[in-house]
């Protein structure tokens, strides 16, 4: 059950991760849309492409030896009539996932340098995540409650649609016709796809210029560059 996963996961990455590298190429390199995927540029898109189901493949397969191994010993306590959760694996599995995540903020520019080229290794990325760690999070964080408001703002543009539809339950199964029900979950797909977007809009130009960033101070650039000496298409002013 655990392998089909990763093909769920390489379906999920693999648009999203396009347009994070369209947003990457037009902040680095001035390259808007279907330019950014030109035939100059396609094999750094592939390059970019690999590295990021690199790092999506590594947590999503942290994720699910951690799932089976607390299902195998979940499953060993009911057989000897023990209902108690293995906190001390929930525990070391958060822990582990947690540590994953700030490793994974960490190599964050590694795939995107590629469009740089001669910078693009993974240890100069660990060497600039180091230098942008704080700015990436907390920037990153920002960006949360704007997400929750789009999704208000999207959900409530949806609720007309949904009363009209089929938030009725009958016997335990939605109400109205087949081809109503696939609507309402097309409309709640679209909505999601729609949050999730914008967010890799957003974060791809935090990441952008945290490469900048990066770069400037590990090429002894003043600490305080953020906002007056890098600029987000990829110059030094």
């Amino acid at each position: 059950m655990g392998l089909v996963v990763f093909p769920v996961a390489i379906a999920f990455t693999v648009p999203f991760a396009a347009l994070m590298y369209s947003v990457h190429s037009f902040n680095l390199n001035g390259a808007p849309c279907w330019f950014a995927f030109s035939r100059q540029s396609g094999g750094m898109f592939f390059s970019f492409l690999n590295r990021m189901l690199i790092m999506v493949l590594a947590l999503t397969a942290e994720i699910v030896f951690w799932q089976h191994l607390l299902w195998v010993n979940v499953s060993q306590g009911l057989i000897q009539g023990s209902q108690e959760l293995p906190v001390y694996i929930v525990a070391i599995a958060v822990v582990s996932i947690f540590a994953t995540l700030v490793l994974g903020v960490l190599f964050v520019t590694w795939p995107v340098s590629v469009i740089q080229g001669g910078k693009s290794s993974a240890r100069r990325a660990f060497a600039r995540g180091k230098k942008t760690f704080w700015y990436i999070v907390g920037k990153s964080l920002l960006v949360l409650p704007a997400l929750l408001i789009i999704q208000l703002v999207a959900f409530s543009a949806a609720t007309p649609i949904i009363k009209g539809m089929i938030l009725q339950f009958g016997d335990g199964e939605f109400a109205g016709t087949p081809e109503e029900r696939i609507t309402f979950f097309v409309c709640l797909r679209v909505l999601a796809a729609f949050v999730t977007a914008f967010w890799c809009c957003v974060e791809g130009s935090i990441i952008s210029r945290g490469l900048l960033i990066g770069d400037a101070r590990l090429n002894g650039s003043p600490g305080r560059l953020d906002t007056e000496k890098v600029s987000v298409m990829g110059d030094v002013q």
